[in-house]
C-alpha cells in the first residue's frame, strides 16, 4: 500500500468578495466570450473558479493493485455533500472528457474541508484505469454537485444504526459512519460489510479502531 500527501494551500476562490460575485455574473460571461469565466480562470489557476466546481489531488494511497483512495481540496464553489450521496467527476483522455459517478467515504460534517473517493478500477472503465494508473498529487479534477437524496443519514439521527455494504459498495456507508463519529453520536451503530478476501476489505484498520472506540464509550 502507497500513498502521496501535498500540504495544505490556500485557494483564491475560498475569499469570496466583490470581485468573485462581478465574476460569476451572467455579463462577465459575455465580455469573456467564447468561453466562460470560469475557462480562463482555470487556464490561470485551476483552483481558481465562480461557478464550476473542481478538486485539486491531496494524497493518493493505492490500497490494493486493483483499488485507490484519492483525497481531494474543492474549489470554494464546492457547496458540501450528505453522507450517502454521491458525486460525479471528469477527467480528460486523449482529448475526450470522461465522467464517473462516485460516493464520497468522507465524513459529510462541515469541519471537514476534503473530499475522500475510493476507486475501484475496472477493466472496461475508462475513468477508474486512468485514475489508477495516472492520479497523482497536484492533479485536478472536474466534479458535480452532489447528488441523491434517497440514501442519506436521514435527520434526526436515529437512536439506532444497521450499515450493511458489499465490496467497493462500502464508501456511502462508511461516509455515514464517519458522520456520525464525528458528531459523537451516542446511539447503537452495528456495521455489517461483505468482501471476498481479506485483501479486498479495504478500510479495515479503521473499522477496528471506531469499534474499539465506540465500545470503550458502551
Amino acid at each position: 500500500m502507497t500513498s502521496t500527501t501535498s500540504p495544505p494551500t490556500t485557494s483564491p476562490s475560498r475569499s469570496g468578495g466583490l470581485a468573485q460575485r462581478l465574476l460569476g455574473t451572467k455579463v462577465a460571461d459575455v465580455l469573456a466570450g467564447p468561453h466562460d469565466v470560469d475557462h480562463y480562470l482555470e487556464l490561470l489557476r485551476p483552483d481558481w473558479a465562480v461557478r464550476r466546481i473542481r478538486g485539486e489531488i491531496v494524497a493518493v494511497e493505492h490500497q490494493n493493485d486493483d483499488s485507490l483512495t484519492i483525497t481531494l481540496r474543492p474549489t470554494g464553489t464546492w457547496p458540501g455533500f450528505k453522507a450517502g450521496q454521491h458525486v460525479e467527476i471528469s477527467v480528460d483522455v486523449d482529448g475526450v472528457r470522461h465522467r464517473r459517478s462516485y460516493s464520497p467515504s468522507a465524513s459529510a460534517h462541515p469541519r471537514t474541508r476534503t473530499i475522500e473517493l475510493t476507486i475501484r478500477r475496472h477493466p472496461e472503465g475508462v475513468v477508474s484505469r486512468y485514475l489508477k494508473e495516472h492520479a497523482r498529487v497536484g492533479m485536478f479534477v472536474g466534479l458535480s454537485v452532489p447528488q441523491g437524496e434517497d440514501f442519506v443519514l436521514p435527520e434526526p439521527r436515529p437512536r439506532r444504526v444497521v450499515l450493511i455494504s458489499g465490496g467497493s459498495g462500502i464508501t456511502p456507508v462508511l461516509s455515514m459512519l464517519r458522520t456520525l463519529t464525528d458528531e459523537g453520536h451516542r446511539g447503537e451503530i452495528t456495521f455489517l460489510h461483505y468482501a471476498r478476501s481479506p485483501q479486498d476489505l479495504l478500510y479495515a484498520e479503521e473499522l477496528e479502531r471506531i469499534a474499539a472506540e465506540q465500545i470503550g464509550r458502551a
